[in-house]
């Protein structure tokens, strides 16, 4: 009997009404597009402030004996530059430079900390060394950083909205926004940009590129969130979900554009009004991206518990965190068993159902026999 029962459920599961515009679908569009919601949500590996001061403390005393490792240089930076000490920063790629000449994350690290103090074109010439020296390194992601300040400066130039200001035009069929469009007309020539696939990798390429960004930058950079929304409503099946959630984000750490970024998301929702009558609102999404937010909080506040711990205890952070933290946390849907929360989770649980179905039937029919 409980097995009947485990097969009914696996076959009705997939079709239950509750949330499926949001959980179910936004399941199947993280399956998708892997990491990014917890990217958006803050729910990733990353350090606290205490442990960026310990190493700061760390690398200062390994420069003075070993000042020829380029390495530390680069530590006792991004250091800085994470607590918010932008200036210190580049002075520290500065020093490097001068110690130890044109070595690519000199160039690349000095390039994002101008770009971060709003000094766009000096970060732009510090970008293009990198690039020239290794395009490919970081899966090209200073390309996308380069074209993402480019775009910024054009529109700024322009005098117009923030990026991602609606659809600029048509390409392979279906619409592109501001930063994709402003992507593929430089990247692509126009022959290519009629091609659907070249479009889709070259899409794809930016999300790899604007998501590492935010992965080893600035998560919660309004303007990477909104770069990112852009990239994924140019899909040729937008997961409109995400992209909403990004946008949320966005809204939240730049309060000024709230009104611009809040019209997106009802125009990214607005299809799925249609189909359900009015069921998805702005207000319902944001209820359920809060829980998200609130478990990643959570799930960090334990990590920046640690590293405090480990700092006074005298440990060595870094190896504390790497022995304790070796992966990233893996989604758990609240409002369903840890099983029945991934795709293949519901796909072996189904077949186990229906599995045991079979084999209660097979029994009960050889036992009849008998």
């Amino acid at each position: 009997m409980i097995a009947i029962i485990l097969g009914v459920l696996c076959l009705v599961y997939p079709m239950t009404p509750p949330c499926l515009w949001d959980s179910e679908t936004l399941l199947m569009e993280r399956t998708r597009f892997p990491s990014i919601n917890e990217l958006i949500v803050g729910n990733f590996r990353r350090h606290s402030r205490t442990f960026y001061e310990w190493r700061i403390q760390d690398r200062q005393e390994k420069i003075a004996a070993f000042p020829d490792d380029p390495n530390l240089y680069d530590d006792l930076a991004v250091s800085y530059e994470k607590i918010g000490e932008t200036g210190k920063a580049i002075d520290i790629m500065l020093q490097k430079d001068a110690v130890l000449p044109g070595l690519y994350e000199t160039y690349a690290n000095l390039g994002t900390f101008y770009i971060h103090q709003g000094e766009y074109e000096k970060g732009l010439v510090e970008i293009e060394k990198a690039i020239a020296i290794n395009p490919e390194a970081h899966f090209g992601r200073e390309i996308y950083q380069k074209l993402l300040v480019e775009f910024l400066i054009a529109r700024s130039e322009q005098n117009s909205l923030p990026p991602n200001t609606g659809r600029d035009s048509k390409i392979s069929g279906y619409p592109v926004n501001g930063f994709t469009n402003f992507v593929l007309k430089q990247q692509l020539n126009p022959s290519e940009r009629r091609q659907g696939a070249k479009t889709e990798d070259e899409i794809a390429n930016a999300i790899k590129g604007v998501t590492g960004m935010m992965r080893f930058g600035n998560f919660d950079s309004p303007v990477l969130l909104e770069a990112l929304a852009d990239l994924l409503m140019s899909q040729s099946e937008p997961p409109r979900r995400l992209a909403a959630r990004a946008l949320l984000q966005a809204a939240t750490k730049d309060t000024s554009k709230e009104k611009f970024y809040l019209k997106k998301v009802k125009g990214l929702l607005y299809p799925q009004q249609t189909i359900t009558k009015g069921e998805v609102t702005v207000e319902m999404l944001q209820a359920k991206l809060n829980v998200e937010v609130a478990d990643a909080e959570d799930w960090f506040e334990q990590i920046r518990l640690d590293e405090k711990a480990w700092v006074e205890a005298g440990k060595d952070v870094e190896a504390e965190y790497a022995a304790k933290y070796f992966a990233d946390p893996a989604y758990v849907n609240p409002n369903t068993p840890p099983w029945l929360d991934n795709i293949w989770g519901i796909a072996l649980a189904c077949s186990l159902g229906l599995f045991s179905v079979v084999v209660l039937f097979w029994r009960i029919k050889h036992d009849m026999k008998r």
